[in-house]
């Protein structure tokens, strides 16, 4: 038995405080998988050290609730006060620096055999590309490489993709506040950027990823070969390990035999954490994914195998909690099978990818109606997913639920719908691609998917998206004759502007021009007062708070004075009439407090637009108090990503600090917001700052 792993898991089980000892939850980094993964090692290399250890009194042995892992208690590991005494703190398996950690990137864990690459790769001064086979390392060399910065005092910034992530996904999980390239480059400064499982991305979303991720430095990246984009990279492939640090990796063998083990397994780490001395080793040359299923798949029970069908049917990780077969997590994790991301978990790709073509029909139909119960978002997304396998009414589900799905997950629900297509695609579905593609802003998609689409609405928003100021100023020239279109435009002109702005004086003749004649009967009273909230917003800009007031007494007759939105329309005319004193502002911030969501932001913004005029402080006071809506809304929602824009325009103007990203930002959001005129004004300004 080798002293020195011995002394390895002393100094491992040292870096948790005695507390864990009658926690009911507790690391699985203390359980014998996670130990064997923070130390490189085979599970079967440490049963002789953890039994020497019990024996000689150095570590206890309980079973406690493990964190994620689960409903069942594991055997889980600590140390005695005698064995802290001999324990040796490895101060090289905790960052020391001062620099900040966003993100949730995978543990720490002992790097064998590529001290030399790492080296290597840390003197690159370029963006990082590193590619290599599923299982081969590139998770543990990137958290090295974190490790490596945190040392140095930088900030890190991790993020890992699945199936459904995209750029905005990426820039949330960084941490970022700013959802725009340039207001993130200015910010980001000397910040060290992280990204895993690169190949996990849909072709729908590599692209922008791929317009995001070449802008910065300082950023590495991880994926199987091939990655799906390499330009402006330099590429870095990881091999399999060197004999010699494979070997470290096995039990206590002969060398001998060890080496015998390591070259039979390709060297490749995930096979040689998953070997077990039972398994009969591959024949020389033959593949490693063949290996796996023979040897590895046969040594599971039928009720793990089962859940094996199940993550490998699912492309993202998930919740322990949600899956069917939640009480054979344990064995899958003990056999190595298992990745741990944060909460959730998901199968080792290379197992994943070997498992699914295998998964029979009747499985998958189960796992459907199992997902069918279960609730969140992850839980919609993975429902889809199997109703889109198993061709179980896909479409019907999609378009039943469009608009719960976009706010839950838009990046998802566009792959989703796109593999949809690929399977069966039908008018209403390339109809709501590319709904989904404008939401999104992104027009190239749009495109495409417009080509099997009639619908002239929707080519003016695309138009709208791929240069708003050029489809308004058309607008203009050959004022649109349908009521829609006329509505649109109206609204554009009421909406793009700075706060305090006139409003363009040809928008009352417009209004007036509007007629109901060619307007469908069920859509008749939605336009009526969309019109109606037009020219209330033109009398309260015009103080014509006569003709707001009658606006809303004809409102009310075709609803009830007590309609939410009439009573916004109210408390909006109040707040232009309130006096320029601060008691008065105090008293109508608590009468607001009766809305909520979106439109409340919009009184508070209407509030800080009315205090800017006599009492900037004041202003800023409010602006403090307002949050931005959740991603989610600015994602989908045009209000929304208005309401964002005014955010981060009053935050240039108001904040003393930020001031260049709030600006770019702020452009960012009012050109998503199809307000080209207001991102105009403000990018000559962002260039008179810089």
């Amino acid at each position: 038995m080798s002293a020195k792993l011995v002394q390895r898991v002393l100094d491992w089980l040292g870096k948790y405080p005695p507390a864990l000892e009658k926690a009911w939850d507790v690391p699985r980094s203390i359980c014998l998988p996670g130990i064997a993964e923070g130390l490189g090692v085979s599970r079967s290399a440490l049963h002789a050290p953890l039994s020497k250890l019990l024996n000689d009194g150095l570590i206890l042995e309980r079973r406690a609730h493990v964190l994620n892992a689960g409903t069942r208690r594991r055997k889980v590991y600590h140390l005695t006060i005698e064995g802290r005494k001999n324990s040796e703190f490895r101060e090289n398996l905790t960052p020391k620096g001062s620099g900040i950690l966003y993100g949730d990137p995978p543990e720490s864990v002992e790097l064998k055999g590529r001290s030399k690459l790492l080296s290597e790769v840390l003197k690159i001064e370029q963006p990082v590309m590193i590619y290599g086979l599923p299982g081969i390392g590139k998770s543990s060399l990137l958290r090295a490489i974190i490790d490596h910065h945190l040392d140095a005092g930088s900030n890190v910034r991790f993020a890992r993709m699945t199936k459904f992530s995209d750029a905005a996904s990426i820039i949330s999980a960084w941490g970022f506040e700013y959802t725009s390239i340039q207001a993130i480059m200015h910010e980001v400064r000397d910040d060290i950027l992280v990204l895993d499982e690169l190949h996990e991305v849909s072709p729908r979303h590599a692209k922008s990823i791929h317009n995001l991720c070449k802008n910065f430095t300082h950023i590495f990246i991880a994926s199987r070969a091939p990655p799906p984009f390499t330009d402006g990279f330099n590429l870095v492939e990881l091999p399999p390990l060197g004999l010699s640090a494979a070997v470290q990796l096995l039990s206590d063998d002969s060398l001998d035999k060890r080496e015998h083990v390591s070259r039979r397994l390709g060297c490749h780490p995930l096979a040689l954490q998953m070997y077990d001395q039972e398994m009969t080793l591959p024949e020389q040359g033959e593949d490693i994914q063949a290996w796996v299923e023979k040897e590895v798949f046969d040594n599971l029970s039928l009720e793990s195998l089962k859940l094996l069908d199940e993550l490998a049917a699912i492309p993202l990780p998930v919740p322990s909690q949600n899956l069917r077969q939640e009480s054979q997590v344990d064995d899958l994790d003990m056999h190595a099978l298992l990745r741990w991301d944060g909460k959730n978990i998901e199968l080792q790709h290379l197992v994943r990818n070997v498992r699914f073509p295998h998964i029979a029909d009747d499985e998958l139909a189960m796992l459907l109606q199992h997902w069918q119960t279960q609730g969140g978002s992850i839980a919609r997304l993975v429902e889809l997913h199997l109703r889109i396998i198993c061709d179980a009414q896909p479409e019907t589900y999609i378009l039943k639920h469009a608009d719960e799905l976009m706010l839950l997950h838009d990046a998802g629900l566009a792959v989703l719908v796109d593999d949809a297509i690929a399977i069966r695609p039908t008018p209403a579905l390339y109809k709501l691609a590319t709904i989904i593609a404008i939401e999104r802003g992104e027009p190239e998609i749009a495109n495409e998917f417009l080509n099997n689409v009639d619908a002239p609405d929707l080519q003016l928003k695309v138009q709208l998206l791929e240069n708003p100021q050029a489809a308004l100023d058309r607008l203009e020239e050959q004022l649109p004759s349908d009521t829609q279109s006329k509505i649109m435009l109206c609204s554009r002109y009421l909406d793009d502007r700075l706060p305090g702005e006139k409003i363009q004086p040809n928008v009352n003749s417009l209004i007036d021009s509007i007629s109901f004649d060619d307007v469908e009967p069920h859509l008749r009273a939605h336009l009526l007062v969309a019109v109606s909230v037009l020219k209330h917003t033109l009398a309260i800009h015009e103080e014509d708070f006569e003709q707001s007031s009658n606006i809303r007494e004809e409102l009310a007759r075709v609803s009830t004075p007590d309609d939410p939105m009439i009573q916004r329309l109210s408390l909006r005319a109040q707040i232009a009439q309130i006096p320029a004193n601060i008691d008065a502002m105090v008293a109508m911030i608590d009468k607001i407090k009766s809305q909520s969501g979106i439109h409340h932001k919009m009184l508070q913004l209407a509030l800080v637009e009315k205090a800017n005029s006599f009492d900037q402080q004041f202003a800023k006071e409010i602006l403090d108090q307002i949050k931005f809506p959740d991603e989610n809304s600015i994602n989908n929602r045009t209000t929304a990503r208005r309401v964002s824009a005014l955010i981060w325009t009053w935050r240039s103007e108001l904040y003393e600090t930020g001031k260049i990203p709030a600006m770019a930002e702020a452009i960012h959001m009012w050109n998503r917001a199809f307000c080209p005129r207001v991102a105009s004004n403000l990018t000559e300004r962002l260039h008179q700052m810089l």
